[in-house]
């Protein structure tokens, strides 16, 4: 399985598995909803690698962040913010492949 797909999942999880002992609490709900912002931030700055004269994985690490909000959100039953998130990133993450592409296609050139 991949990475994007299993944090949705884990962070979806994660909201609806604590539901039950979250309902009445909206602070209790926030505490367990900061578990996972912090948890696949951290994933995403292991996406991250700064070489001599550049910054790599950025928009990985930004992507992988916003499928956990996904994630979140879905399990929080608000669709409406997951479907425009999704949106968002179908939009993006093909540019952002157009222009790692086209970033190779220049330094290969260069050498």
């Amino acid at each position: 399985m991949r990475t994007f797909p299993i944090v949705a999942l884990a962070s979806c999880g994660l909201i609806e598995g604590t539901e039950c002992i979250t309902a009445d609490n909206p602070e209790a709900t926030a505490r367990i909803i900061e578990g996972p912002i912090t948890g696949v931030g951290f994933i995403g700055g292991g996406a991250i690698l700064q070489l001599k004269n550049s910054v790599r994985g950025t928009a990985t690490a930004a992507s992988i962040w916003s499928t956990g909000a996904i994630g979140i959100a879905v399990g929080l039953e608000s669709y409406d913010v997951a479907f425009i998130i999704s949106l968002y990133l179908s939009h993006a993450a093909p540019d952002a492949a157009v222009e790692k592409g086209a970033e190779a296609r220049l330094e290969s050139s260069r050498r």
